[in-house]
């Protein structure tokens, strides 16, 4: 009788065993937050393979990315637009023949149709981060470096929106910039990310940078400066 039931509960063990091993785990949701890295060795290709970007008239060496200052730019992505979350960082690298200190080249530009957007952009030497409001033909939120970095050289620059606490952040170099006007920010609707030039709504100039661009990385998240060290060239 005993060697029966020791059977009995031994078939049960490895019934329960079985089964326990053919339950599969549940799926993760898929992330919808934007995050995608482009080295710009060679191309404009998110190495994450999140993100599709083209470039017109850009000079891809093995590392970096070289703008004219009169055609060069790039679209991410190429076709179609891209849903901004509530909370996002992104990061890159630049160096800027910067010779005109009348010219207010564009760096980064994320814009919907409507013409709403976030700028980052070089005015007399300083390195801007701005949020725009169509509606009111103006910028709504404004960040600016106190001093101007030497163009000549590589600097990182780093900025972070938080739309749903109304915070924007910029950092060149680490280092904060200031705010010249802040605002409950707006946050763009489907969004295309324009490298190299602003495009402007209607009939203005296209503000082309001139200089080189370098690893444009894209957080879903609003990074912290304790993060920053670890973003590198």
């Amino acid at each position: 009788m005993k060697k029966v039931l020791l059977t009995l509960i031994a078939a049960a063990l490895l019934c329960s065993c079985k089964k326990k091993e053919e339950v599969k785990p549940e799926e993760p949701p898929a992330s919808t937050e934007l995050n995608a890295y482009f080295k710009m060795d060679g191309d404009l290709t998110d190495s994450t393979g999140t993100l599709t970007g083209a470039a017109t008239d850009v000079t891809f060496s093995p590392k970096t990315a070289a703008f004219n200052g009169t055609s060069s730019y790039g679209l991410i992505p190429a076709t179609g637009t891209i849903t901004i979350p509530d909370q996002f960082s992104f990061s890159f690298f630049f160096k800027a023949n910067y010779t005109n200190s009348l010219l207010k080249p564009r760096l980064l530009q994320l814009t919907d149709e409507r013409g709403n957007g976030v700028d980052v952009y070089i005015d007399n030497s300083r390195v801007l981060i701005t949020n725009w409001d169509e509606t009111q033909r103006r910028n709504i939120a404004e960040l600016i470096t106190p001093e101007s970095p030497d163009m000549a050289l590589w600097h990182k620059v780093v900025a972070t929106m938080n739309f749903a606490t109304n915070e924007m952040n910029l950092y060149v170099d680490d280092k904060p910039a200031k705010a010249v006007r802040t605002g409950a920010l707006l946050k763009p609707g489907k969004t295309r990310i324009i490298l190299g030039r602003h495009e402007h709504m209607g009939m203005q100039p296209m503000d082309y940078y001139n200089g080189e661009l370098d690893n444009l990385r894209f957080y879903g998240s609003v990074i912290t400066p304790a993060q920053f060290p670890r973003i590198v060239r």
